[in-house]
């Protein structure tokens, strides 16, 4: 008798594992629509790039909490709303003391303070730039290092277009990514073959040269009025700007419509030329992305928060930001 136990269980042995990686592969979660972020820890006084993910479940990732490879997971509350604010419920913490919740990120670990009802956590959806946040204290070690809110901030896309990104310096063309954004403003992602840098534009209406608006690059990493500093793969290159010159413009209104900036391009220390960069694509291939909504207007209290998106600067990437009312410059 034993040996015929012995051999259903290796026969179990040898099925389970299969069986348990095709429930896994079924159990995947389809994710609908992802999107940048800033997350800002008060506990650290310290700002992270991250990413936040929706699935069609309805469920929703912070991936890369605190410059980490972790991520929070959460639902968003609809039946608890607390001055309009639904609170979001985090859902994949390691331990729980109810009504404390353990959570792992990198080097820290975080413990968040979730009563319902209390209006400790919230999702904030229809702002032009919505955010979630909850309340934590931070721990390295043993050692309490800080508390307060964790607020993770982005902005709505509106729709985003395949592009092309052409460089009059190299006489060369890249695949780009353009996505417009519900407050105006624009990122073209791809810049010189560049997957991880980005440039953020903003169209100046009020600032019309023969009928073609200029736009104005804000994310720039430094600046000597009018030159402004990028970085772009391994390329270094400075734009020229000065309002009401025509050396940027945004042609909106072709068919395949495109904005363009003067350059003057570095590799290194090494000048390799200058000329006008052109980001175009075909509105026909515009994708409407579609937003998450959560509650109402906000509280005066959150509204304060909410504008706290950035950081120590040395934790920031290369760009102008926005600390206690006064701009930042933060160079590599």
């Amino acid at each position: 008798m034993r040996k015929i136990y012995a051999l259903i269980a290796m026969m179990l042995f040898a099925v389970c594992p299969m069986a348990m990686a095709e429930e896994a592969a079924a159990a995947e979660k389809e994710i609908s629509w992802s999107s940048p972020v800033n997350y800002f820890s008060e506990g650290l006084n310290a700002g992270f790039s991250a990413t936040i993910v929706g699935y069609t479940d309805g469920t929703y990732a912070i991936k890369g909490i605190y410059g980490s490879e972790d991520d929070l997971e959460f639902t968003i509350d609809s039946e608890s709303v607390v001055e309009n604010i639904p609170e979001i419920v985090l859902t994949n913490y390691y331990a729980e003391s109810a009504p404390y919740y353990y959570f792992h990120a990198g080097k820290y670990d975080i413990c968040v303070y979730y009563q319902k009802g209390e209006g400790y956590t919230g999702w904030e959806g229809e702002a032009e730039e919505p955010s979630v946040w909850f309340y934590t204290y931070v721990y390295e070690g043993e050692t309490c290092v800080g508390s307060g809110y964790d607020i993770v901030t982005w902005k709505k896309i509106a729709w985003s277009a395949p592009a092309s990104y052409y460089s009059e310096a190299l006489d060369q063309t890249f695949d780009a990514t353009i996505i417009s954004y519900t407050d105006g403003s624009y990122t073209v992602k791809g810049v010189y073959g560049s997957e991880e840098d980005v440039l953020e534009v903003t169209v100046d209406n009020e600032n019309v040269i023969e009928g073609i608006p200029e736009v104005v690059l804000t994310n720039y990493y430094y600046v000597e009025d009018p030159y402004y500093y990028f970085h772009a793969g391994k390329y270094d290159f400075c734009t020229y700007y000065v309002k009401g010159t025509g050396y940027t413009g945004w042609e909106g209104d072709a068919e395949e419509p495109c904005l363009w900036f003067y350059t003057y391009l570095y590799e290194g220390e090494n000048y390799v030329g200058a000329g006008y960069d052109t980001v175009y694509w075909n509105k026909a291939d515009a994708s409407s992305i579609s937003s998450p909504k959560g509650g109402a207007s906000a509280s005066d209290r959150i509204t304060s928060l909410s504008g706290i998106n950035y950081s120590q600067s040395a934790k920031l990437p290369a760009g102008l930001y926005v600390k206690n009312g006064k701009k930042v410059l933060v160079t590599k």
